[in-house]
């Protein structure tokens, strides 16, 4: 099952519960999916979607630090449940030792560059926090 049909299917069991706060979230993620697919002119990959799902949890985790500065707790609450949604269908990123270990790896294999390991990372998609490795590349390059 697509990541697609999930958000689909659990919009539509949102509805049937009347489970308004959830049935908001699904809405808006199922209509950034679908503005996407517009723009675009087609029909949105898995990795597509997780990176128009990462894009809302940024925006999420944005606003919480500025409604927590301007003290609209309530504000906070709502956009807390909306990026816990959103990070159910993200998946876990690996944490800086694991992506240490990966780049420690590379380098013994011989790639030596920014270039080249990033290129490699890629292989591990959405799993690797890009800028994590790039700060960790660095180091080893100096």
């Amino acid at each position: 099952m697509s990541i697609k049909d999930k958000i689909n299917e659990r919009l539509k069991n949102a509805m049937k519960d009347k489970d308004s706060e959830l049935l908001n979230v699904m809405r808006s993620i199922s209509a950034k999916i679908t503005e996407a697919e517009k723009k675009d002119g087609k029909v949105l990959s898995d990795d597509e979607i997780l990176k128009v799902i990462e894009k809302l949890s940024k925006q999420r985790e944005e606003s919480i630090v500025l409604f927590r500065q301007g003290s609209r707790l309530d504000l906070v609450e709502k956009e807390e449940f909306q990026l816990n949604i959103l990070k159910e269908y993200i998946p876990q990123k690996f944490d800086e030792n694991k992506t240490r270990e990966i780049i420690s790896e590379l380098f013994s294999k011989g790639f030596n560059n920014i270039g080249s390991i990033m290129k490699e990372l890629n292989s591990y998609g959405n799993n690797i926090d890009k800028k994590i490795a790039s700060v960790i590349i660095k180091e080893f390059i100096k």
